[in-house]
């Protein structure tokens, strides 16, 4: 490391240093939030995705993190695959300017297709790729009341794909963000940013808020350290309306509508040596989403929940111009039998419509397809002994043209001997459905030389799917504890076990000569199967009021096995794309009245399989808050090296990664 001061990220380095130093003797300060609230005023904090319903952090039989927005404010970071870092298990890897690799316990990649994501009810999973459009979700932090993370299957409830993790993004009530909010900032990475949003009333109870928010994000180094021509900008708009037309009727309606243009550097087959060739392309996004929401309160333990949304994501990359029509309608009842029985029961119907015109080297047979998903679920949560045992059943029925009947199962207990501590498990099972890429999809992956002195020509290699795809299955077993063993320390410590069937994988299958080339195919099947166990620790410790110190590891391995003589050796790639160890150590700091310090130090470990090295990375944050009204914030992002590879796609598919750089950026926020 360079430590000459003729670089500039020192300045700012020595001037936080200063500020510590001197402002550790004063002794008047005032807590914020996150130094004010003691150990059991979190495990108190309110969640839904567990059991969806209303519980404590302390009643949920499953390993569980919840980011608050005070969390969110004080990390620094400007992106929510960022955010979710700091979640032990959970898996983030930048693989350029504008693409993340995001899973929880193992098998990350580009489309992470084990990770359901869900925005205030809405999933933001593509069937299409089986993934996640990271650099779609531009949502406003400032909005984001908290972030739930199950770790863990959670299909049960939330059905089929949430196979290892449900991330559910929750929005604040229009009632919450009143008045008039104005953010805006600028740095050496982030070129510019910049938030608003206006909140206020219709009539007593009836609220509403609209807000917008823009970023462009510079472009990243390449691995040949040359500009990688993968900037990236966004625009979203959107509101919310929470009606409160009785003390038993609650109705809410949102929307969202983003546009946005992102870079990459993408290859593509040459019949020219080497072959391939590499070229920038631009790529556009747009789309919208309309959300209804209606919820009786039937009794203080009784309630009923119906919910609607319409979403539409038009994406145009150089593979191919998707787009995708999503109508979703869901019905919830939950109520009491015999006093020791919570049941929640529902049904709800999801129609996909998609198009995708073929690109260069891409394309899906037929072009356009009509999908429709009919499920229904029920659970029963069983209080014993005392309410200090609870026993949960439940199941996710699902219907998919592509697969037929799945059925989801769960088995949960909970023992709290005090509410101080709580000991669970699991044993569940879970699907992945597989995409229309892995059933419909034809990629020209490359051109294969093929040396002879008669007859020089070329191979293409041919990425087909195919009918017989079924979907991937998952037994897990899980064990907890969670434990206050005081007012300024806790534990929370979750073990897993999971046996995997019927895997994804691609294989090559017979030879064609169509006239004028050899083709070699090479065709989705499901001929892997193995397991994964591992370890999550997350201790918060509070040594005194003023500072909260927070520490995170995580232990994974997997290993997989194909069923099947397969030569292709990319099928057990996924072995190595998420580390092994991950470690993290987090503090929060107020130095002295209206002054902040935080900082973030993480390990990660190497994908030995991606030929990604180890890296260790350091974020340190200042805040200032002059008055109620006024937010500065000054942040140093990366600050450990200049830039370090996190990510390379594991199945190639053209796209070319960058290396995430050393970031500076400041950030002025106004209330009023």
């Amino acid at each position: 490391m360079n430590y000459d001061l003729k670089n500039w990220v020192w300045y700012p380095i020595i001037i936080i240093i200063f500020l510590f130093i001197s402002t550790s003797c004063f002794g008047n300060t005032t807590l914020a939030d996150i130094t004010q609230l003691n150990l059991m005023e979190l495990m108190d904090l309110k969640i839904t995705s567990v059991a969806k319903k209303l519980q404590r952090v302390s009643e949920a039989a499953a390993a569980i993190s919840v980011i608050t927005q005070e969390d969110i404010r004080r990390h620094g970071a400007t992106n929510i695959p960022d955010i979710l870092r700091m979640v032990p298990g959970i898996q983030v890897a930048q693989i350029d300017a504008n693409k993340w690799a995001v899973s929880s316990r193992g098998f990350n990649g580009q489309f992470s297709n084990k990770l359901l994501v869900v925005v205030d009810g809405r999933s933001v999973y593509t069937p299409i790729f089986s993934g996640v459009f990271w650099n779609a979700q531009n949502l406003m932090l400032e909005d984001i009341d908290r972030i739930e993370v199950i770790r863990g299957p959670g299909s049960s409830l939330w059905g089929a794909n949430a196979v290892n993790g449900v991330i559910n993004i929750i929005t604040k009530k229009a009632e919450e963000t009143q008045g008039t909010l104005i953010s805006g900032g600028l740095g050496t990475e982030e070129k510019g940013f910049a938030s608003i949003r206006y909140g206020n009333s219709l009539y007593k109870n009836q609220f509403y808020r609209m807000y917008a928010r823009y970023l462009n994000h510079d472009e990243g180094i390449s691995l040949s350290a040359q500009p990688a021509s993968d900037n990236w900008d966004a625009f979203q708009t959107g509101m919310r309306m929470d009606l409160n037309s009785s003390a038993i009727d609650k109705l809410t309606l949102q929307g969202d509508i983003y546009t946005g243009q992102s870079g990459q550097i993408f290859t593509t087959p040459s019949l020219e040596p080497p072959y391939e060739k590499s070229s920038p392309f631009t790529n556009d996004m747009r789309g919208g989403n309309l959300l209804g929401r209606w919820v009786r309160e039937l009794s203080s333990d009784s309630d009923i929940n119906l919910q609607f949304y319409y979403d539409r994501t038009h994406q145009e990359e150089n593979l191919a111009i998707e787009t995708c029509d999503t109508l979703d309608m869901d019905f919830q009842h939950r109520f009491t039998y015999a006093q020791w029985h919570e049941i929640i029961w529902g049904m709800g119907y999801r129609f996909i419509h998609d198009r995708i015109n073929k690109g260069v080297t891409f394309s899906l047979d037929p072009e356009s397809a009509d999908n429709s998903i009919f499920n229904s679920f029920l659970q029963d949560e069983m209080a014993l002994f005392e309410n200090k045992f609870f026993v949960t059943i439940g199941s996710k029925f699902e219907y998919f043209d592509y697969t037929g009947l799945e059925v989801q199962p769960t088995l949960r207990f909970r023992w709290s001997p005090d509410t101080h501590h709580t000991v669970w498990g699991a044993v569940s099972r879970a699907v992945r459905t597989p995409s229309r890429v892995e059933r419909d999809t034809r990629i020209f992956v490359q051109n294969i030389p093929l040396y002879s002195y008669s007859n020089p020509q070329l191979a293409k290699l041919i990425l087909t799917g195919s009918d017989d795809c079924v979907s991937e299955k998952l037994i897990s077993m899980e064990l907890g504890d969670r434990v206050q063993l005081s007012e300024t320390i806790s534990f929370d410590v979750a073990f897993f076990y999971n046996i995997y069937k019927e895997l994804s994988t691609t294989g090559p299958s017979q030879v064609i000569f169509d006239g004028s080339n050899l083709i070699f195919p090479v065709v989705f099947g499901n001929d892997m199967e193995g397991k994964s166990y591992g370890i999550e620790i997350s201790n918060h410790y509070r040594p005194f009021p003023p500072l909260a110190i927070q520490w995170a590891y995580t232990f994974l391995k997997i290993d997989l096995e194909l069923i099947r003589d397969n030569p292709n050796k990319m099928n057990r790639v996924l072995e190595g794309t998420s580390p092994k160890h991950q470690l993290s150590l987090r503090f929060f700091f107020d130095m002295m009245k209206n002054l902040e310090l935080d900082g973030c130090l993480r390990y990660v470990d190497s994908l030995y399989k991606i030929n990604v090295h180890s890296y260790t990375t350091f974020d340190l944050r200042i805040g200032w808050k002059p008055n109620k009204q006024v937010n500065v914030t000054l942040a140093g992002l990366n600050l450990a090296t200049h830039h370090h590879l996190e990510f390379r796609p594991e199945y190639g598919g053209g796209i070319v990664p960058s290396e995430v750089e050393r970031s500076v950026y400041t950030k002025l926020t106004y209330v009023f």
